[in-house]
């Protein structure tokens, strides 16, 4: 699956994010800030306009406009439910994959952590399972992304939060 390079537009530091698509980058933006926050794409192009003073109309329309290829009676909630069951695993790697940097930055800073990632893959003896290798690359963002904010509102680490929780959706725990 390729992914494209996609910019968060908020009041606060830069931030680019990873994902295979316009719509799960809007959905991904809208569950991250609510509305808040806006998509610019790899040319600089509106992917998702912010939302913020809006109260579900504008979010259907977009999302309409996206083919989503889900009905429902247009109700908001029961859409996004519905799309959320279908790209519930892009929207999480997309979350995580939120990286304080321009997009022209992203590439170099991306590789560095990915470096460092395999390295400790190798020395944890998990370096065959690229899961593992994947989620050690993660916490590498995390920690650069912790390192690097200027703004006391972590859009990151929320995110990041966010993630996790969405790859773990359904997931039972065992006793």
């Amino acid at each position: 699956m390729t992914l494209k390079i996609y910019k968060l537009v908020s009041p606060s530091d830069p931030i680019t994010f990873e994902a295979p698509s316009d719509l799960v980058a809007g959905l991904t933006a809208l569950s991250v800030g609510e509305g808040a926050y806006g998509v610019r794409g790899e040319n600089d192009e509106t992917v998702l306009p912010i939302f913020l003073l809006d109260r579900g109309d504008g979010i259907l329309r977009w999302l309409s406009s996206h083919g989503t290829g889900i009905e429902t009676e247009g109700d908001l909630m029961s859409l996004f439910e519905a799309l959320l069951e279908v790209h519930t695993e892009a929207m999480a790697r997309a979350m995580l994959s939120f990286l304080i940097s321009e997009p022209e930055e992203r590439q170099a800073i991306r590789d560095s952590l990915v470096d460092a990632s395999v390295a400790v893959a190798h020395v944890k003896a998990f370096a065959a399972d690229p899961e593992l290798i994947y989620l050690e690359f993660v916490k590498r963002i995390a920690a650069y992304n912790n390192e690097h904010r200027s703004s006391a509102n972590d859009i990151c680490g929320h995110a990041h939060e966010l993630g996790h929780a969405f790859l773990n959706r359904g997931k039972t725990v065992e006793a």
